[in-house]
């Protein structure tokens, strides 16, 4: 069980944070922000994407394994 809730969590969390780099980068270039900072800043909004929707996920396959029980 746990295997498949750490699958579906890294999955969940690397598709936000795709979103969440593409989003931010998007958006900090039309602030003129100079290449190296906006990818910085993009790298660091996914990340905390990733973490967070991991989390997230995690959290929420551990409630709804126990309230299955």
């Amino acid at each position: 069980m746990f295997a498949v809730l750490a699958v579906v969590a890294v999955v969940f969390g690397v598709v936000g944070a795709a979103a969440a780099f593409v989003i931010t980068y998007a958006e900090y270039e039309h602030h003129g922000l100079p290449q190296r900072r906006l990818v910085g800043e993009a790298l660091r909004a996914a990340l905390a994407a990733f973490v967070v929707l991991a989390a997230v996920a995690v959290a929420g396959g551990v409630i709804v394994s126990r309230c299955g029980r």
